[in-house]
């Protein structure tokens, strides 16, 4: 997608069954919206990964809109359910919930934020992880999130580190 062009999906979204990443935005210069909500399941690899990216990226038009990335597979995926590594584009999610996540040492299990320069917004986050990090995140510019829970077994809730932060979250339990 270069700097000129837009894709924007309308109305809600279901992904399901896939074998590789579900929603993988890749060396994007313009602009990526999926203005409903968007529900991930049956996933082998990772849920939504954004890397590379210039231009903006947006799930969700209203806050009522939630990004859901379910791990219910027999055999889950040991893939992150949002990644985002090495953006200067701005991304904003109106909300976000993972459920099930799981592995992806040393990183997020359930969110993955690494090397981004430009902003990333959560109107609100929702994460359930087993055996991997809740939310991690390294050398951030500027990570928001305005509101949610994270509740992690065995692993740590919440990792971040060298990293911009606004957090304002409900309920940490690790």
């Amino acid at each position: 997608n270069d700097a000129a062009r837009e894709l924007t999906v309308q109305g809600d979204t279901a992904i399901t069954g896939t074998d590789g990443v579900s929603v993988r935005i890749d060396n994007n210069n313009g602009l990526v919206r999926f203005l409903g909500q968007t529900q991930i399941s049956q996933r082998l690899l990772g849920g939504i990964a954004i890397t590379n990216s210039a231009g903006g990226v947006q799930f969700g038009g209203t806050a009522g809109d939630i990004a859901t990335i379910l791990n219910d597979l027999a055999a889950p995926s040991q893939s992150a359910a949002i990644l985002a590594t090495n953006n200067s584009a701005n991304i904003v999610f109106g909300g976000a919930t993972v459920d099930n996540a799981q592995g992806n040492l040393p990183g997020g299990a359930g969110v993955h934020l690494r090397n981004n320069t430009g902003d990333i917004n959560f109107g609100t986050l929702d994460i359930i992880s087993l055996d991997g990090v809740g939310l991690f995140g390294f050398n951030n510019t500027s990570i928001t999130i305005r509101g949610g829970d994270i509740l992690t077994d065995n692993q740590a809730a919440v990792n971040i580190e060298q990293s911009g932060i606004d957090i304002a979250l409900e309920s940490v339990t690790s």
